[in-house]
């Protein structure tokens, strides 16, 4: 199997994600489950689990899940970058929305890139997505919020 360029369309994972990882890591002495509202194309999802954390992660847009071409850019799939890795029992993939879904569990931590202000998240308001981020993870779990201001 040739290499293909398996990247994210959005580029490298937050540079201070690795940094991150390690904190909470320090944090809880052990490895946990992580939760990524949006999963976008698996910009942070690849790197959590080569890191060997289990994820689970929520995207709705059928373009990032299933590949596809935005604004003349071609992108792999992410569930098409799960199966090339061999990501399956690390990676729990659910295809809709995590805004307008009922939390059914906490977990130890919550990563959100950019979640809050996308485009198919904008008819929620802010404080109700900021709820459902609050009620996903545990009582003594870190929520880590990462938001554009443009």
């Amino acid at each position: 199997m040739g290499k293909k360029n398996y990247g994210s369309a959005y580029g490298m994972s937050f540079q201070r994600y690795r940094y991150i990882l390690k904190q909470v890591y320090n944090h809880f002495g052990r490895k946990y489950t992580i939760l990524i509202p949006n999963a976008l194309d698996g910009q942070h999802i690849l790197p959590s689990v080569r890191r060997g954390y289990n994820v689970v992660c929520y995207e709705s847009n059928n373009i990032l899940l299933n590949g596809g071409t935005i604004d003349s850019f071609n992108i792999i799939g992410l569930k098409e970058k799960i199966k090339y890795f061999k990501m399956e029992e690390n990676v729990e993939l659910k295809e809709e929305n995590f805004y307008d879904k009922k939390v059914d569990k906490e977990y130890d931590f919550v990563f959100c890139y950019k979640s809050l202000h996308l485009e198919e998240n904008k008819s929620i308001p802010k404080d109700r997505k900021m709820r459902k981020l609050l009620s996903s993870v545990k009582e003594n779990g870190i929520l880590s919020i990462y938001y554009h201001l443009a």
